[in-house]
């Protein structure tokens, strides 16, 4: 009887180890690190909470505007998070962020949309519908370059 429930418990064991899901449990508490960072000029660790691919694009355009000292985050408000029910791997949250880039003082509230991963045993951050960080971390992909139209052979 033992080994079978060993045996039993293991399969079970693996079965979920298996599994391609995030932990659903970490989901806000990633969201308020990354807004917190951006909130308290912490720009050295944002970058850990970006995709791979994100990263180097993240610090480059972070480094030429001189975020450090031009970018004012004053609030931000986490509203919601969701699990894709078909890819739960793949997580939105709705957050409503203000703030402001020198040399301009006006504050800008705006609704953002960000898109999370679940890698590595812990979510990061994908893309980001609008926000001081929109350009870098863009819901839209650049268009690829158009293919040459084919050469035309021209008959006598």
């Amino acid at each position: 009887m033992r080994p079978a429930l060993t045996a039993i418990s293991l399969c079970l064991f693996v079965a979920c180890a298996t599994t391609k899901k995030g932990d659903v449990e970490l989901l806000r508490p990633t969201l308020d690190a990354f807004h917190s960072r951006m909130r308290w000029k912490d720009f050295a660790q944002i970058p850990s909470q970006l995709v791979f691919e994100k990263r180097e694009a993240f610090v480059t355009a972070s480094n030429k505007r001189d975020d450090e000292k031009n970018l004012f985050v004053t609030d931000y408000q986490l509203e919601a998070c969701d699990v894709k029910p078909d890819d739960q791997t793949i997580a939105i949250c709705m957050s409503k962020v203000s703030w402001y880039r020198l040399p301009s003082v006006a504050t800008k509230t705006v609704v953002v949309a960000t898109t999370l991963k679940w890698q590595g045993g812990q979510w990061l951050i994908d893309r980001q519908s609008d926000g001081p960080f929109a350009e870098e971390l863009s819901l839209s992909a650049p268009a690829p370059a158009p293919a040459p139209a084919p050469a035309q052979k021209s008959t006598p």
